[in-house]
């Protein structure tokens, strides 16, 4: 609330949202929506409450100051078991997932901008807030030392897996069918892969993921590696 009231002031609208009703937003509102529709019970449940008593162990300035990131032996269960592919992207640990240093050059420029002491187009683009070494945690990027596999599990198997509608052109890259996949969509997948940032069909999106070349090298070896016999 702190940041946003730095940016925005006690006045101004969010969106649609009054100014009054922003410091009235409750979060176990939503999760009590979600239950009283009958999905109390999440498969890989984020248990907020623990997490951030871990998180502030680990660190002792948080919540509000986030840098250094704190640690969750609770959340790391569930990220592993989603960049394994079982879930999606699970909830950053850290209540805040933005840089200091760039969230304030972005709060005095959002403000100048408010005031009309600068032109709009000077405003930053909103993802440039975030905290890169956050990346991997975020589901941005892949983990520290992932192979070329884990890579393409964590980076694509959200939008390419089995459980999605199989009838449209995007499912014949599926990342649960890698070892059966032909040569031809593997080299389709490769050419996606090695496509320039200003190209909107470039893979994984932009939007989305952040690799770097040596991440992207690693998961096009994979995918140009013939299966070994025996192999699911």
């Amino acid at each position: 609330m702190e940041d946003f009231h730095a940016a925005h002031g006690l006045n101004e609208n969010y969106g649609p949202i009054p100014a009054s009703m922003v410091d009235k937003s409750d979060p176990s509102q939503l999760a009590a929506l979600v239950a009283g529709a009958g999905f109390a019970s999440q498969p890989n449940a984020f248990d907020s409450a623990n997490i951030e008593a871990e998180v502030q162990a680990s660190s002792p300035e948080q919540p509000n100051v986030n840098v250094p990131a704190g640690r969750s032996a609770t959340w790391q269960r569930i990220y592993d078991q989603a960049i394994a592919g079982n879930f999606i992207a699970v909830p950053y640990h850290d209540v805040k997932s933005t840089d200091p240093a760039k969230l304030a050059i972005a709060t005095k420029i959002h403000t100048q901008v408010a005031s009309g002491t600068a032109p709009a187009d000077t405003l930053p683009n909103i993802s440039d807030v975030f905290l890169e070494s956050a990346y991997p945690d975020l589901g941005f990027s892949p983990k520290a030392g992932a192979t070329g596999h884990e890579m393409l599990v964590q980076m694509c198997h959200q939008c390419h897996n089995s459980n999605l509608d199989q009838t449209i052109s995007r499912a014949r890259f599926n990342v649960d069918l890698l070892q059966t996949m032909s040569v031809e969509e593997k080299a389709s997948a490769v050419a996606r892969l090695q496509l320039g940032d200003e190209d909107v069909h470039k893979m994984p999106p932009l939007m989305f993921r952040v690799i770097s070349a040596a991440e992207g090298a690693a998961m096009i070896q994979e995918l140009q590696t013939p299966p070994t016999p025996g192999d699911k």
